[in-house]
């Protein structure tokens, strides 16, 4: 490898589409208008700024924002009238002036599944394949179940591990483990696929985490993507895998080594 090369990482571009997060919310919204039956559901979301598309508050979210900081669960009239510009009583927010504006609130709909069974944190890497997309396909290596507590006391629960998977009836509250991992590893290589994917998923191709929540449909589960967490900025949970805990962390390196290096040396 010339040792005068270098590779940037990442674009611009998937910086801002992360940080804004409307996003991101509206490629998976794409992807589900598409999805096999039992896929398809998604949280309505409203950005805030233009005809409101809920009935209710549902929870309030700001972009440029990280984890739970800038989340309102149980917003108040106030916390609605002071961040939402989409209620009917309150004068629209011009494309002009959201455009000025970094950060912006937005609200989406309540999805009681996440209280209920909490979320599955898919860890999904890349490795060689000629035979898929530009060479790399990914691949399941983990998956972890959080569940938040009514204290916020944060259960964690390892569900898999570089040995084995749960085989195909294995459930977690009441979860099909491997119906979990089939629609991430769905989401993640159709991400992959989009004619973006350069400018606002080229991380995909070292790897993501998938955090996947659950909505019933009277006694079918439905799973879907309530956040896409790239692979630089992942918890990967170390201290709950099986010790040293590197295993996450190994598999990350050896494709970021794979995938910038291929791009240095081409």
């Amino acid at each position: 490898m010339n040792q005068a090369s270098c590779v940037r990482f990442l674009h611009q571009k998937e910086l801002e589409h992360v940080l804004t997060k409307i996003d991101d919310i509206r490629a998976l919204d794409e992807i589900a208008r598409f999805a096999p039956p039992g896929w398809s559901f998604r949280p309505v979301t409203c950005n805030g700024t233009s005809v409101c598309l809920l009935k209710e508050a549902g929870v309030l979210k700001r972009t440029h924002s990280c984890g739970s900081e800038h989340i309102i669960m149980r917003p108040t009239v106030v916390d609605v009238a002071k961040h939402l510009k989409c209620e009917a009583n309150q004068r629209r927010t011009s494309k002009r002036r959201v455009a000025q504006t970094m950060e912006r609130w937005f609200h989406q709909e309540f999805v009681k599944g996440l209280r209920q069974f909490g979320e599955f944190r898919v860890f999904i890497v890349t490795a060689k394949d000629i035979t898929a997309t530009r060479g790399r396909k990914g691949k399941v290596i983990e998956v972890v179940h959080t569940l938040e507590l009514a204290d916020r006391e944060l259960v964690v629960t390892v569900l898999s591990s570089c040995a084995s998977f749960p085989g195909p009836t294995e459930t977690h509250q009441g979860i099909h483990i491997q119906q979990v991992k089939h629609f991430a590893f769905y989401a993640f290589e159709t991400l992959r696929s989009r004619s973006d994917w350069f400018t606002v998923f080229e991380s995909l191709e070292v790897g993501a985490r998938i955090d996947v929540g659950v909505t019933m449909s009277g006694d079918v589960a439905q799973p879907f993507i309530n956040e896409v967490t790239r692979i630089y900025e992942a918890d990967f949970f170390a201290e709950w895998l099986a010790q040293p805990g590197t295993y996450v962390s190994s598999a990350v390196s050896t494709a970021l080594a794979e995938v910038f290096i291929a791009a240095t040396d081409s």
